[in-house]
């Protein structure tokens, strides 16, 4: 039989293999061995490792990694990269945390049950035990796995691989010899070269040729395994008996979960794999993390080109996709934070970093921790030591009081229509529940709405927007009497803040804003000028007062074609100043956010469209301008790029 026609495969019968990818590959028995002497396995699983699972201080945190393999995210654990995945419905593992990852971002991603799993690409830094996305997740890119040479190193004999004997050609007889080979000192290995592709019934030696090597006394094997069996097969020469190197392979695995492995670059941690290589003759392991010097600090434990280390996390040096289009180009310092599609970025640092991630609203911070509701919408109080504090569940948004000692949020109970809503009020930094209130009675619109959210503090009391849509009411939650007191008159501008008691609210149809009094017991009434009737166009957008309460910012435009205007007004409603943003590129800009310094300057955050409106579309150019009061201007700082899905992605946020 000719060797041009055969197919060269390797025998797997009873052999374990070696599980160093993300795949949903079965876990192999830690303790199985191949039965021909071929690759032999060893994985070390989570459990085995915990205590090895340590903030290694030896990976460059400014270095960028990349990755490909499966992430899974069981509820209540969070995202993990897994080294070993279980084959189940749904998939297990214990894996390396994964911060910042957003199943928004990977619509490839499979759930079934409680657990949501996908094959990606991560990039990122390796920070304390924990994968820091950079990026966002790319489709896996499947690695390429250099297959050992399963051919036969022996010359074809005269007559070509023939069954030499047939009394001695039966499967039992091949056993025979493989166990006479494995109990040699120089054995190295047994592998399968199939002649042909092997078919239902067919005898192994009609199909394949059985090779054994040793290192030493080639001829005494060759003849002790003819005796034995008669079908085709090959003594060749191997590069190192296969004891000595599974020996070695436990020793490895004994010295990669010590702290001098770690200082030299080495985390095994959530798993690692070894396996003795007959055809290199080395032991091959892999490892979650490998640095540059742990080659070498294994050269020396176990001597030079014995020991091939692997780790699953490389170094990336692809373009990423934050270089392709970076979220902030030409980022420039600013003394303010940035939410984006649930992750805080603090602009202060360039390049930027990101602060909090995984959150459904942006948060606040404040000197003493931050406030910040997940996406499970959970509100939680972080103190600056890394204590937490739960506030609520199921919540529908939060406010904070000027003096930043309370916190009011609400729980929906039962959505709208009717609806009913859990007003809630706590203290701070101590998180003490102090009011509870059930609303539900107002009548709007077609009949009874329950449905409420917290607008701003005005006073002690806050201010609510009730109903929903355009069948709203301003309402106010007077906390001392226990009472929701509708504004009649007044429906709820997005006002961000109060000066004392004096906030902004629409008056009449809602195109016009007035500065209103909040009096102690509910009450609702004007105090100053009707913003409508000092300019000449809508502007009402996102009304803010300055910290000492002495102006008021409001955003605009003079018609849906021209740009934004910042206007500014005193405590009575007075315009002080109004300012074109000229620089805004992108169809009907609007003012969604303004933030005060304390140096009086005014943040601005802008968003437009790109393209002309359809159903679906999102506002997505969008840009920090700063307006300085004494030069009576307001530039652009910093242009935010990223794709929206929906409303309400991006914020400012103030830092303390």
């Amino acid at each position: 039989m000719g060797m041009k026609d055969r197919r060269v495969l390797a025998l797997v019968a009873g052999l374990a293999l070696v599980a160093v990818s993300c795949g949903l590959d079965t876990v192999s028995d830690p303790t199985s061995t191949a039965i021909i002497g071929a690759t032999t396995t060893t994985e070390a699983s989570t459990s085995s490792t915990t205590d090895a699972v340590t903030a290694s201080t030896t990976v460059p945190v400014s270095q960028v990694l990349v990755v490909d393999g499966t992430v899974l995210d069981k509820k209540g654990v969070g995202p993990q990269l897994c080294m070993f995945v279980r084959d189940s419905l749904p998939p297990q593992c214990e894996g390396l945390p994964v911060v910042g990852l957003n199943w928004r971002d990977v619509d490839w991603a499979e759930t079934a049950g409680d657990t949501t799993w996908a094959d990606a690409r991560l990039i990122g830094r390796f920070k304390g035990g924990e994968l820091v996305l950079t990026e966002r997740p790319l489709d896996r890119v499947a690695p390429a796995r250099e297959q050992p040479d399963y051919s036969t190193p022996c010359a074809e004999p005269e007559g070509g691989w023939i069954i030499r004997n047939d009394a001695l050609a039966t499967e039992d007889d091949f056993q025979r010899a493989n166990e006479y080979a494995q109990r040699q000192p120089e054995f190295t290995g047994t592998w399968f070269d199939h002649l042909q592709q092997p078919k239902e019934f067919t005898p192994l030696a009609e199909s394949s040729i059985a090779n054994f090597s040793f290192t030493s006394n080639l001829d005494r094997h060759r003849s002790e395994i003819e005796n034995l069996y008669g079908g085709p097969m090959c003594v060749s020469e191997g590069k190192r008996p296969l004891a000595e190197l599974r020996d070695i392979q436990d020793r490895v695995f004994d010295a990669i979960f010590t702290p001098q492995a770690e200082a030299a670059g080495i985390f095994a941690g959530f798993g690692a794999s070894g396996s003795a290589d007959q055809f290199k003759g080395v032991v091959e392991v892999s490892v979650m993390y490998a640095g540059d010097d742990a080659q070498q600090w294994l050269d020396e434990q176990f001597g030079p080109g014995m020991v091939e280390l692997h780790s699953f996390l490389q170094p990336y040096e692809g373009p990423t996709e934050s270089e392709m289009k970076p979220l902030f180009p030409e980022q420039e310092a600013l003394p303010v934070a940035v939410w984006v599609q649930g992750t805080t970025y603090d602009l202060r640092d360039v390049p930027t970093t990101a602060v909090l991630v995984d959150t459904s609203q942006p948060p606040v911070f404040l000197p003493s921790g931050v406030l910040a509701v997940d996406p499970e919408r959970t509100l939680t109080y972080t103190h600056d030591d890394g204590e937490s504090v739960v506030l609520g569940n199921e919540v529908g948004d939060f406010i904070v009081s000027a003096d930043e000692s309370r916190v009011a949020w609400t729980r929906v109970v039962e959505p709208a229509p009717p609806g009913i809503t859990e007003l809630n009020q706590a203290t701070l930094p101590d998180g003490t529940i102090t009011h509870v209130h059930t609303f539900q009675d107002f009548d709007i619109g077609e009949g009874p709405n329950g449905y409420a959210r917290v607008v701003t503090y005005a006073g002690d009391n806050i201010v609510l927007a009730t109903g929903d849509g355009a069948a709203s009411a301003a309402a106010v939650w007077v906390l001392d009497l226990a009472v929701v007191i509708e504004a009649e008159g007044y429906g709820t501008t997005d006002a961000r803040n109060s000066a004392g008691n004096r906030t902004v609210l629409w008056q009449g149809d809602g195109t016009s804003s007035v500065i209103v009094e909040v009096r102690p017991d509910g009450a609702v009434g004007p105090s100053g000028l009707t913003v409508r009737e000092t300019i000449d166009w809508l502007v009402f957008q996102a009304p803010t007062f300055s910290p000492d309460g002495s102006l008021l910012a409001l955003g605009g435009t003079d018609g849906e074609e021209g740009p934004p205007i910042v206007l500014l007004t005193d405590s009575a409603g007075n315009e002080v100043e109004r300012s074109p943003i000229v620089e805004v590129t992108g169809r009907n800009p609007f003012v969604s956010q303004f933030v005060w310094q304390h140096d009086a300057t005014l943040l601005v955050l802008v968003g437009s469209w790109s393209l002309e409106l359809t159903v679906g579309d999102w506002p997505d150019v969008w840009g920090i301008y700063q307006c300085d009061l004494e030069d009576t201007g307001c530039h652009l700082q910093q242009e935010i790029n990223f794709e929206p899905d929906g409303w309400n992605q991006v914020g400012l946020v103030r830092l303390p």
